[in-house]
């Protein structure tokens, strides 16, 4: 099949706006080529298996630890919805949101319990020796 001169001309364009508008898609982050090319209809996968189920009182908890894979998505970022309060003690719960370019969502609780003296030590308030004499 032999294409005339102005048919070629034509699919050129066609290509280079393509080109240019997949250039544009990416650089923007949208990826709606991209979600329109592959059907990803499965969401985030969360893993919290290795998080700690306790944490000791006003100690810094770690967000790196939190992680989720996805099935196309070489990143995947994982939202906090919540408030990591390790100032007060008892079961608290946050929830994990995580998205991928598909713009499939997948959520988890992840319930943890805010703990005092975890390596058996004795805890011991502020103020407790004050009121005992000086011998």
């Amino acid at each position: 099949m032999k294409l005339n001169r102005k048919t070629k001309n034509i699919l050129i364009v066609i290509a280079l706006i393509f080109m240019i508008i997949y250039a544009i898609d990416v650089f923007i982050s949208t990826n709606y080529i991209n979600k329109l090319i592959i059907n990803d209809q499965e969401a985030p996968v969360i893993n919290i298996s290795e998080l700690p189920k306790k944490h000791l009182i006003n100690r810094d908890f770690d967000y790196e630890q939190i992680k989720c894979t996805d099935n196309h998505d070489e990143i995947c970022n994982v939202i906090v919805n919540g408030t990591f309060d390790t100032s007060v003690s008892g079961q608290q719960t946050i929830i994990l949101e995580a998205n991928n370019s598909s713009s499939n969502k997948k959520t988890k609780n992840y319930t943890f319990t805010i703990v005092e003296n975890v390596d058996g030590s004795m805890y011991i308030p502020l103020g407790y020796y004050d009121s005992i004499p000086l011998s």
